[in-house]
């Protein structure tokens, strides 16, 4: 997702101020203040691929793309994985890609008929 390699270098440039603003009641209702925004963000992101996906669907695959997305994850891409911001971003793109892969496979909306699917196509059945 593009937003990771935008703001992942940013954070990398002071992973001690993301992390305190993580932990502080201050960077939390920032955070809440800027939810929709950032909603909006992603969701617009993802639009085209999530066409057609039923509201409840599409809404937890977006949820866990803003996840995915976040300042947390970075600082746990970083912190426990030795990732620089570009490596996170990389990540976190990949990530992306394969959950709406995933979710939107041959138009089910069914990550474990997916997965099963890419199983059964990887031992060519």
């Amino acid at each position: 997702m593009a937003q990771a390699h935008d703001v992942f270098p940013r954070y990398e440039l002071r992973p001690e101020v993301v992390r305190a603003l993580n932990a502080h009641e201050l960077g939390q209702n920032l955070r809440r203040a800027r939810a929709a925004s950032r909603r909006a963000t992603v969701q617009g992101a993802l639009a085209s691929s999530l066409e057609g996906m039923a509201d409840d669907e599409r809404r937890r695959v977006e949820a866990v793309v803003h996840v995915l997305a976040s300042s947390s994850a970075y600082l746990h891409l970083h912190d426990f994985w030795d990732m620089s911001a570009e490596e996170a971003a990389e990540a976190v793109e990949w990530g992306v890609r394969a959950l709406v892969r995933a979710a939107t496979d041959r138009g089910e909306h069914d990550g474990d008929a997916a997965v099963g699917r890419a199983r059964k196509r990887k031992l060519g059945r």
